[in-house]
C-alpha cells in the first residue's frame, strides 16, 4: 500500500528527513586541512574513552548475569505457590475439626467445662 502523503511512511504518517550537514568552508589551498589534525586528535581521544566505557559495561554485565544466575537458583529452592495454598488448607481444615469436634474431644477426655 503506498502512502498518500508524499514523504509519508504505509500508516499516513509523514516522515522528516533530518537537514543536511553543513560543509566545511572552503579555505585556500595552503591550510585547507590545518585544523583537521585537531579534530582527529580529539576523536581519537573521545574514541579511547568510549573504548574503556565499553569494557567497563562488559565487565558489569558479566557481573550482572553471573548474579541473576544465583538469584534464579535461590528462586528455585522457594516453596510453591501450591505448597502454600495446601498448608493454608490443611491448618484451616484441622482448626475447624477441631472446633467443631471439641464437645466430643472434652467428653473422650474427661474434660467437662464448667
Amino acid at each position: 500500500m503506498a502512502s498518500s502523503i508524499p514523504g509519508g511512511d504505509n500508516y499516513g504518517n509523514r516522515i522528516e528527513l533530518p537537514a543536511p550537514a553543513k560543509r566545511l568552508q572552503s579555505r585556500p589551498p595552503g591550510d585547507r586541512f590545518d585544523d583537521m589534525n585537531e579534530r582527529l586528535a580529539k576523536l581519537e581521544v573521545l574514541t579511547g574513552i568510549i573504548q574503556k566505557d565499553v569494557s567497563l559495561l562488559q565487565a558489569e554485565m558479566k557481573t550482572v548475569s553471573t548474579d541473576i544466575a544465583v538469584l534464579k537458583e535461590r528462586v528455585s529452592h522457594l516453596p510453591s505457590k501450591g505448597w502454600a495454598v495446601t498448608v493454608a488448607i490443611t491448618t484451616i481444615s484441622a482448626l475447624s475439626a477441631i472446633a467443631i469436634l471439641a464437645p466430643k474431644l472434652q467428653a473422650w477426655f474427661g474434660i467437662i467445662p464448667k
